[in-house]
C-alpha cells in the first residue's frame, strides 16, 4: 500500500504541474502510469460492493480481471530504459511492416490450413477442422512448431515442408526492415541521451564563482543544438536513402 500511495502521489503531481489533462493523458507513458495504479482503487471499490451486496457474485470475476491488469506496471520500466523507448518508437513508426507480416502470414495460414485439411482430412491426424488446420499453419509459418498435430500422410509432409519454408521467407523479410528500424531508433536515443549528459554542470560546479552562468548555459546549449542538428542531418540522410531505395 505504501508503494502504491507514492505512485498516487508522483501521478498526481504530475497531473497538477501538466499543461491540461489532455495533454498530459495524450502520452503513452502517463496512460501507463494510470493503468497501473487504477485497478488497486476499482479492486478496493469493487470488494466494498460486495461487501454491501453479496448477491453480486460475477462482480468477484471483475476482481480477478483487475488484479491481472497490475501487470502493466512493469512497463513503467520504459522510462528508464533506452532499449523499450527505442522498442516504442520503432513500432510506432514501423506500423506499413508490421502490418505486411501479419498480411504476408494471414495470406500463408489460409492457404496451408486448406490444402492440409484436403489431404489430411481422411487421415487420424487431428487436421480433420479447418480451425485445427489454422492453428498448425499458424505455428508452422512461424517456425514454432509445437508437435501436438502432425500431419502423417506424404502429401501432408509436403505441405508442411513448403508451409515451413514459406514461413520463413515471410518472417524474414519484413523483421529485417523492422530490425535496421529498431537500429536506428536505438542510435538515436543513445546520442540524444549523450547530448543531454554533456550539457550537465560536471565540473563545473567547484568554479562557480569564476563562471558567467549566462556564459556557461548558453555554451553549454550550443553544444546540445550542434549535436540535436547533426542528429537530425543523419536522419533526414537516413530517410532520403531510403526513399531513393524505394
Amino acid at each position: 500500500h505504501l508503494c502504491m500511495a507514492w505512485f498516487t502521489l508522483e501521478l498526481l503531481a504530475r497531473l497538477l504541474v501538466s499543461p491540461g489533462p489532455l495533454h498530459f493523458f495524450s502520452r503513452p507513458l502517463n496512460l501507463i502510469d494510470l493503468m497501473s495504479v487504477s485497478p488497486f482503487y476499482l479492486t478496493l471499490l469493487v470488494n466494498l460492493v460486495v461487501d454491501i451486496s453479496p448477491a453480486l457474485p460475477n462482480l468477484g470475476r471483475m476482481v480477478q480481471v483487475l488484479r491481472l491488469m497490475r501487470i502493466f506496471r512493469i512497463l513503467k520500466l520504459a522510462r528508464h530504459s533506452t532499449g523499450l523507448r527505442s522498442l516504442g518508437a520503432t513500432l510506432k513508426h514501423s506500423y506499413r511492416e508490421v502490418g505486411l507480416l501479419l498480411l504476408y502470414l494471414s495470406v500463408g495460414v489460409s492457404v496451408f490450413s486448406v490444402v492440409a485439411y484436403t489431404v489430411e482430412k481422411e487421415e487420424d491426424s487431428g487436421l480433420t477442422t479447418i480451425p485445427s488446420c489454422w492453428w498448425w499453419a499458424t505455428v508452422s509459418m512461424t517456425t514454432v512448431g509445437y508437435g501436438d498435430v502432425v500431419p502423417i500422410s506424404i502429401g501432408g509432409k509436403l505441405t508442411a515442408s513448403a508451409c515451413i519454408l514459406a514461413g520463413i521467407l515471410v518472417v524474414v523479410l519484413p523483421i529485417t526492415l523492422i530490425f535496421n528500424k529498431f537500429s536506428h531508433f536505438y542510435r538515436r536515443q543513445k546520442n540524444l541521451e549523450s547530448a543531454m549528459r554533456n550539457c550537465e554542470f560536471d565540473g563545473g560546479l567547484a568554479e562557480l564563482p569564476l563562471l558567467n552562468l549566462r556564459d556557461f548555459y548558453a555554451d553549454r546549449m550550443k553544444s546540445l543544438m550542434v549535436s540535436l542538428n547533426n542528429m537530425s542531418r543523419g536522419t533526414s540522410t537516413e530517410h532520403s536513402i531510403d526513399n531513393s531505395g524505394h
